[in-house]
């Protein structure tokens, strides 16, 4: 987790400092969450015994110990800390009594000052991250008492280092500032047709002219690589721009208090793994699995190891650990978790979050219980918790230290390989590298680019802080754990799928070889894998927290800049998005939902339409913005005549649909604009579709009651025509066949121009298509699928159609599941039993990873592909369980159609 400035003062040094003669009242308070816990053996202390309690000998040996190791106290380097924050510990766990009898208390405090005297020596401001280091040693500092202050002689340095950082903070202004304006010239270029490549040519040079760092801060460099993809398509030239190829692991992590209500089974993990295949095929299947949580009851607060103990007679409490195996409802063992991931092709780190346990006695422990895995590859080090039982009190982690787990690793197994995680890299090692993984989990930021300070007070930015991240470790590979709940309030308006987009930006800004952890509290979400929801509380729940975030309190920051008139167009977007949520839920999961949440977003609704209007450059239209215009104009109509009225920019948008009108295609100014009708970068688009990609209705608001209105088809989009121009499938794998089934009417392109070719195909939409396609004329017989009322208005009678047909039967409980994705072999069985192939097929499939497609869709599978219907993805896999994207949905449908024809 983040902390900044101020916040940053309950992190490592209130653990080691604060509870001295003179505060120890308030460091006991901050730093240890249960101060009531008594040492070992000890008998509990209570108001009516503390005065005439008479002390036994046995009750005198924790405090004797306590006084040893302060005795033992030599601070000469910052190797020593360990030590110093042991002897706090074992202090903080005495009772009251037991405190009073440790006569040697001020050489603890003066070696704690001694230890924050180093560490200032130590500390360097290098760029706008470090405002966080600069913050705990400033707040350490001033929660020390006088005698201690008096050890810091060096105090003068931390007004060095602010001189240092605003020093900084002037740079990063400055590269904001030139990063904006050459995204400026990104979102003005309008490249429609070849004639247009000047526009691309003079926004390359804009982009060219940045460093790095301000690179970084550019969120819409996606509409110049298109603009350039096209441009070469148009010339017969090979596409300069593909997705990212240095994202080589991809998965998410466990943890038993991560993933909210009933836990998830193996057939959960992998259609996460499926879903991530799908998004960077390539990568390798990783999962960060926590295996041993923080106990702060394990001796004086360490890990519990999620198995049972080992019976060889040691006293695992006096080492600070504790054994007990999962218990969470759902929840497998980790040996059933793991064997499945062994056969599946799956790895997984184990991760620990250690408190004061011994880290190597951990390695030797886990690796003894599941080192058979072929699985496993490794250990993984949550520093956060490295001697620390408070949150973020983790201690710093020096070069020696991680050279010793290192080899300690490496000698249990020379190929395990170890990962250290925190989000500032100065408590990571300094220059000791290896091949450890390093993994950044920072989070609560305030924006994509540094646009507004995150509820921490940071400055930097999503992008550009994990850029200095990995910069500082280049080359070794990192690791990016994100995807955490109050960082949706900015990447949640971002081009769907939201993982796909996010991780493709932190790709482009590394160097190395990264991997991504999506993070399991966000595993149940309506953008992320809803189709792991397990119950309609669950949908609700999630929903709730998303629209909690427009409250105007706490750390809810878009509600708070609603209020304060500083909504961004981010946040405007944001409200957006979450109105395209709450429309997709059922009328079952609506009426879970918290009312007055929903208040909150009925009465921004307006105001948001009023931020989006202010952000139409009025004197530049080009007709790359109808689109975004017409976004603008769906979201007003769908509102109440109480929102309407409540909107104070209509006249503008009147104003800017009236020029947009009298452009005509060629005739548009040629000053700019994105082929794509706005930004698609940091969530500072609006394209009129709030980053509908999934083929749902872009701009589905609906009446407040939540009812998706009835489009009779793909909402949101146009209806096919030949002369659409579709903007972003010049290059395409798929383009041909994209334009024939638009021009058949199959599907549609959306109103921005775009068809979003790597978009998610639900249920409901691939039966539309098919439908389309065959021109089905069957008697409607109605439905008797248990979620029928879940089932769109305007698909239902492709539903039926296709149940009449026997091309659609359902699942075994009786539901249809409309919203979902659906995978590939589901979208196969579907086309095979529509051409009435026989699914008799016994052929070997040529896939690597043939056996995951399910027994009952194998003939299918295989039907299909010996009539050449399907193929696999890249190297070779048939991906099974990976949803299918748009551009694959039109091409199966056109393939049935010729085998149809023939």
């Amino acid at each position: 987790m983040r902390r900044f400035a101020v916040a940053m003062a309950m992190i490592v040094f209130l653990t080691t400092c604060y509870a001295g003669t003179g505060f120890a009242e308030q460091g006991d308070q901050a730093v240890v969450a249960n101060t009531s816990l008594q040492a070992e053996d000890q008998p509990e202390s209570t108001e009516n015994q503390s005065a005439e309690i008479e002390l036994s000998q046995e009750a005198l040996r924790p405090d004797q110990k306590v006084m040893n190791m302060i005795d033992a106290l030599n601070v000469t380097t910052l190797a020593d800390r360990e030590s110093v924050v042991l002897a706090r510990q074992y202090y903080n766990k005495l009772n009251t009594p037991q405190k009073e009898l440790v006569t040697n208390l001020h050489l603890l405090e003066k070696a704690e000052a001694r230890i924050l005297k180093l560490w200032i020596d130590s500390a360097e401001i290098a760029s706008p991250v470090d405002e966080g280091l600069l913050g705990v040693l400033t707040d350490t500092y001033d929660g020390l008492n006088d005698k201690q202050k008096s050890v810091v002689a060096n105090v003068y340095k931390l007004d060095q280092l602010q001189t240092k950082l605003d020093e900084l903070r002037v740079v990063k202004e400055d590269n904001y500032k030139k990063a904006k304006q050459a995204q400026a010239v990104i979102e003005r270029m309008q490249v429609l047709k070849l004639s247009d490549k000047p526009a691309a040519i003079k926004a390359r040079a804009a982009y060219d002219a940045l460093t790095d760092d301000q690179k970084a801060v550019v969120t819409n460099y996606g509409l110049l690589k298109e603009a350039e993809n096209k441009i070469a398509a148009w010339e017969g030239k090979p596409l300069p721009h593909k997705a990212p190829d240095n994202i080589v692991y991809a998965g998410t992590r466990s943890s038993d208090y991560g993933v909210s209500g009933r836990w998830l089974g193996t057939a959960d993990w992998q259609h996460i793994t499926d879903q991530m295949a799908g998004y960077f095929p390539g990568a390798q299947p990783t999962y960060i699995w926590i295996i041993g949580r923080l106990d702060e009851d394990a001796g004086i607060g360490g890990t519990k190891l999620e198995f049972e103990q080992p019976n060889d007679g040691v006293d695992y409490s006096a080492l600070n650990i504790s054994f007990a195996p999962p218990a969470k409802e759902g929840h497998l063992s980790h040996e059933e978790y793991l064997n499945y991931f062994d056969e599946h092709g799956i790895k997984v780190f184990l991760q620990v979050e250690s408190g004061f346990a011994d880290m190597k006695t951990l390695m030797d422990l886990i690796f003894a219980k599941y080192g058979h895995h072929e699985s496993v590859i490794g250990f993984g080090v949550d520093v956060e918790w490295y001697y620390g039982v408070s949150e973020d009190a983790g201690l710093p982690i020096t070069d020696a230290l991680a050279k010793d787990w290192d080899e300690h690793l490496k000698s249990i197994h020379p190929t395990y390989r170890m990962f250290l995680k925190h989000y500032n890299i100065r408590w990571l090692p300094p220059t000791y590298r290896s091949d450890i993984l390093f993994v950044n989990d920072s989070q609560s930021i305030g924006s994509i680019d540094g646009e507004v300070p995150g509820m921490y007070d940071d400055t930097m930015g999503f992008i550009p802080e994990f850029k200095v991240f990995a910069d500082f470790f280049y080359p070794n590979d990192v690791l990016y754990q994100i995807g955490y709940r109050k960082d949706a309030m900015w990447y949640y308006p971002l081009d769907k799928p939201v993982i796909k987009s996010l991780s493709e930006r932190l790709a482009e800004a590394t160097r190395q070889k990264a991997g991504i952890t999506w993070v399991d509290f966000t595993v149940k979400d309506p953008l992320t894998f809803p189709a792991l929801f397990k119950s309609d509380q669950e949908a609700a729940d999630a929903v709730n927290t998303l629209v909690g975030y427009l409250r105007s309190t706490g750390s809810n920051m878009v509600g708070k800049r609603f209020a304060a008139n500083g909504a961004t167009l981010t946040d405007a977007m944001y409200v957006a998005r979450l109105r395209e949520v709450v429309n997709s839920l059922t009328e079952a999961q609506r009426a879970l939902l918290n009312e007055s949440y929903l208040a909150n977003l009925i009465n921004l609704e307006p105001k948001a339409i009023d931020i989006r209007i202010a952000h139409l450059d009025t004197g530049n239209l080009q007709i790359k913005d109808k689109g975004k215009a017409a976004g603008i104009r769906a979201a007003y109509s769908a509102l109440t005549a109480e929102q309407k009225a409540q909107v104070t920019n209509l006249q503008k948008l009147v104003a800017a649909e009236n020029v947009l009108a009298s452009l005509k295609e060629g005739n548009g100014n040629s000053g700019g604009g994105s082929s794509s009708g706005g930004s698609s970068g940091g969530g500072k688009a609006d394209d009129g579709k709030s980053g509908g990609d999934n083929g749902e209705n872009p701009d589905n608001h609906a009446n407040q009651g939540g009812n998706p209105r009835d489009h009779g088809s793909t909402a949101g989009q146009q209806s096919g025509s030949s002369d659409i121009e579709l903007t972003d499938i010049a290059g395409h794998w798929a383009q041909a066949s994209i334009r024939e089934a638009v021009n058949l009417g199959i599907v549609n392109g959306y109103e921005d121009g775009r068809f979003r070719p790597n978009g998610l195909v639900t249920r409901s939409e691939f039966t539309a298509m098919l439908a389309r396609a065959l021109q089905w004329k069957v008697e409607d017989s109605g439905l008797t699928f248990a979620d029928r009322d879940r089932i769109p208005a305007w698909a239902l009678p492709f539903v039926r159609q296709a149940v009449e047909a026997g091309i659609v039967i359902g699942y075994e409980d009786n539901t249809f599941r409309p919203a979902r994705k659906i995978a590939r072999t589901e979208a196969a069985v579907m086309i095979v039993r529509s051409l009435g192939l026989k699914a008799e097929s016994k052929t070997a499939l040529p896939y690597a990873d043939a056996d995951l497609i399910p027994a009952w869709a194998g003939p299918y599978a295989a039907a299909a592909h010996e009539a050449g219907l399907i193929h696999g993805r890249e190297n070779g896999l048939f991906a099974p369980q990976a949803d299918t994207t748009r551009a694959e949905a039109v091409s199966l449908i056109l393939a049935m159609l010729r085998k149809h024809e023939n």
